[in-house]
């Protein structure tokens, strides 16, 4: 699966920070990392990644910014609203 990941961003291998440089990069904790986080000042620069058949479905679920609650929501809305002006990679 990482193979097959990292083949479709054409990159060699991914790699993940630490839950403090996580924190410092973005201000998400983990456990409420989200791609609603990426509409945050905090993230810029962060790539956001997704899956072309979630981008195809109807609906999308994620947390609301903290690990107890979650939101749905149509996955037209979260890319064309919450995330336009942002790159959302699919692949």
């Amino acid at each position: 699966m990482t193979r097959e990941f990292c083949s479709a961003l054409g990159i060699p291998r991914v790699s993940f920070a630490s839950a403090d440089q996580l924190w410092e990069r973005t201000g998400v904790r983990v456990g409420a990392t989200t791609i609603l986080s990426g509409v945050w000042p905090a993230c810029a620069g962060v790539h956001l990644v997704m899956d072309a058949s979630l981008a195809a479905a109807e609906w999308f679920a994620c947390t609301d910014g903290t690990p107890t609650c979650f939101v749905k929501l149509r996955t037209r809305d979260l890319l064309e609203k919450y995330l336009r002006g942002l790159e959302v990679r699919q692949i």
